[in-house]
C-alpha cells in the first residue's frame, strides 16, 4: 500500500494544483460575498495539504512486509454489506412511483 499511497498523493497534488490554477480565473469575491472562485480555491488548498500529509506519511511509514494484513474485509463484513444492499434494493422497489411525483394544479382565480 505504501507505493499506491505515494502515487495517489502525487496524483492528488497535481489535481489540487490544477484546481487552484483554474479557480484563479474566476472572481474570488463578488458583490454579495464569496465569488465562484472562492470554494474551488480553498478546496484545492485543502486537497494539497492532505496530499502532502499522505506523501509524508508514506515516506515515514515502515515497509508493508513487517505487519502485512489483508486490506479486504472478511466474509462476515461482506455479508453485512450485502444484507444492507438487499434491504435498500427492497425498499426502493417497494416505493410507489406515483407517490414521488408532486402534482401542481392550476387554479383560475375569478
Amino acid at each position: 500500500m505504501k507505493k499506491g499511497d505515494r502515487v495517489l498523493s502525487i496524483i492528488c497534488m497535481g489535481l489540487s494544483l490544477w484546481l487552484i490554477i483554474e479557480s484563479l480565473q474566476f472572481d474570488y469575491l463578488s458583490e454579495f460575498g464569496p465569488g465562484p472562485g472562492f470554494e474551488p480555491f480553498w478546496l484545492g488548498i485543502l486537497l494539497a495539504i492532505l496530499s502532502i500529509a499522505l506523501f509524508i506519511d508514506t515516506v515515514r511509514r515502515r515497509s508493508d512486509k513487517e505487519g502485512a494484513k489483508s486490506c479486504l474485509p472478511g466474509w462476515k463484513a461482506l455479508g453485512r454489506v450485502g444484507l444492507i444492499m438487499l434491504i435498500m434494493a427492497g425498499f426502493a422497489l417497494s416505493l410507489n412511483p406515483s407517490s414521488a411525483v408532486v402534482k401542481f394544479q392550476r387554479r383560475d382565480i375569478k
